[in-house]
């Protein structure tokens, strides 16, 4: 079961306005796909006087002023008004505005639908589950479930309002919110026979994305939320360098902004950093700490896979403050941004070397060594899955650009099956191996033939995802297992499709006729040339905001 707790930049969001979010669960939605919204579980009777899909502006109103009802007789003893102020940062404690939380409960696509009963039932146990209702030894919260159809995604699923004051007038309890709610969730899947999102409470994903950040990827005609473009190009900068101030060449030149988080005192230590994708003509940039899109792409963490000596440590923080002060200059003079689009490294020429060849040939290498790793070494296999990820991530980049197809997808499936697990010692990082320095030849000259060799890789490549695949299901962690199933694979097959339907590869055939040119798959893109980070010429868009505010790890 997938569970959604509202948030923004990776903490909890509670709402303000109460009616406003009910107006919108019982109305058309925002694009008409709202379909017979009514109640399937309340505290008390709600429920049952609230029944029906037809919602006029007075029922709408009786039922706010019933979950709302704690609140706002707090407010008055307060002396409040019961709408929120512009500026309430100084309201202490159970009479502030923020008291609306916010839950989405839904199903994978595949899994059909649950009937009102099963959805008040597992409504009910959720909210117990949380501390919401008598049986917590506390006063009860007003709480309602609403259920308005199919997601545009195709999952079933509810939404679960709950007023964070109780009938006392304390506050309910945010301590560890998402932390309680996956662990709620966990039991409702075990109780009910859904499907598991996790192996297990010590199993790490990858962050989620808000609806706001969707809501921006559809106005903007984007495939998805800007996060997974700059994970994915970060992870692509990270397998391609072999030190740090590569990663922040590479990082640029994949299209992304970047700035270092300094440490106190100074610009002459860099502890952390974030990216974002270089904005549309007079927009800010949105960042994202590189932690707070994957473990592994903590600066700590990527730091592992590079040699630490003194001559490198003083040439990323040249490359950090080339950087920072690039972003900088152009936001404090508000120049305007020039919209250049997320397209890779440019291709050229590189006579004699065929990449992707050379690139197979080295991944074939670290499946052998795959061969002689024991199952249960789960450390091994996560870098395997690691390494895999900057992989695809660099072929995506490279030739998908920013609409993301196969090769993203995969990288993505890859990139979760390499979180490390809770509890667990760091696995160390694979230093640059996996078709590393074939990779920065591919990617930073490359060949004019893309082509060229796509059957040999894609051959290897589908080896270190089946054996990543039967290491998760041997060791019984069929969560990810079946991930990587249903999004790799998915990848692979329709990458092999492509590849079949091509002219013969002769990059398998000794005596292919020089000269010869197989056609690139449909989803490599055509050569482009590329912005040069250290080429004059604006970067960013006035004014910034951010995606986390962690910008350290």
């Amino acid at each position: 079961m997938i569970v959604k707790v509202s948030a923004q930049g990776g903490r909890l969001a509670l709402g303000s306005h109460m009616p406003g979010l009910i107006r919108y669960l019982v109305g058309p939605g925002r694009a008409n796909e709202h379909t017979d919204p009514h109640l399937v579980a309340s505290s008390e009777v709600m429920a049952q006087a609230f029944a029906g899909s037809e919602w006029d502006a007075r029922k709408t109103g009786d039922l706010v002023r019933v979950l709302d009802g704690d609140w706002r007789k707090a407010r008055r003893a307060a002396g409040l008004p019961v709408v929120a102020m512009q500026d309430e940062s100084t309201v202490p404690g159970p009479v502030r505005a923020a008291h609306v939380l916010h839950v989405s409960l839904s199903l994978h696509r595949d899994e059909g639908r649950l009937s009102d009963e099963q959805w008040a039932a597992i409504a009910s146990d959720y909210v117990e589950a949380m501390g919401f209702t008598a049986s917590s030894g506390k006063a009860r919260s007003q709480w309602a479930a609403f259920r308005h159809g199919l997601s545009r995604q195709g999952n079933d699923h509810i939404h679960l309002v709950v007023s964070m004051v109780r009938e006392d007038g304390t506050r309910a309890s945010e301590w560890q919110m998402f932390a309680r709610s996956r662990r709620a969730a966990d039991e409702i899947e075990a109780r009910y026979g859904l499907r598991r999102v996790k192996d297990d409470a010590a199993e790490r994903g990858l962050p989620g994305y808000t609806g706001a950040e969707a809501a921006k990827a559809t106005r903007q005609g984007r495939e998805e939320p800007d996060r997974f473009q700059v994970a994915r190009r970060l992870r692509a900068a990270a397998a391609v360098s072999d030190g740090e101030a590569e990663f922040v060449r590479s990082a640029r030149m994949a299209g992304l902004l970047v700035r270092p988080r300094f440490a106190p005192g100074g610009t002459g230590e860099v502890i952390g950093f974030a990216a974002a994708i270089r904005p549309q003509d007079g927009q800010s940039p949105v960042w994202f700490a590189g932690g707070t899109l994957d473990r592994n792409l903590a600066l700590p963490r990527l730091r592992e896979r590079w040699e630490q000596t003194e001559e490198a440590t003083q040439e990323a923080l040249g490359e950090w403050r080339k950087a920072n002060t690039a972003w900088q200059v152009r936001a404090r003079s508000q120049a305007a941004v020039t919209a250049r689009g997320l397209a890779g490294p440019e291709w050229t020429e590189l006579p004699g070397v065929n990449i992707p060849l050379e690139a197979a040939r080295d991944i074939a290498r670290v499946n052998r060594q795959l061969a002689e790793v024991e199952l249960g070494d789960r450390g091994a296999w996560t870098r395997a899955a690691q390494e895999a990820a900057g992989v695809f991530a660099t072929w995506s980049v490279a030739t998908e650009g920013d609409r993301p197809g196969p090769l993203a997808r995969a990288s993505d499936a890859l990139a979760r099956s390499a979180q490390p697990w809770r509890g667990s010692a760091e696995a160390p990082v694979l230093k640059p191996g996996m078709a590393g320095r074939h990779l920065r030849l591919l990617t930073r000259a490359g060949s004019d033939r893309p082509g060229t060799g796509w059957t040999a890789v894609m051959r290897q490549v589908d080896a270190t995802v089946t054996a990543i695949h039967q290491a998760h299901e041997a060791r019984g962690e069929l969560v990810r297992a079946g991930y990587i199933a249903a999004q790799a694979q998915e990848g692979l097959d329709g990458i092999r499709a492509e590849l079949a339907a091509g002219t013969p590869d002769p990059a398998m055939s000794a005596g292919s006729a020089k000269g010869s040119t197989p056609a690139a798959p449909r989803w490599v893109r055509q050569p482009a040339r590329h912005h040069d980070p250290h080429r004059p010429g604006p970067e960013s868009a006035p004014g910034s905001r951010d995606g986390s505010r962690d910008h350290g790890r």
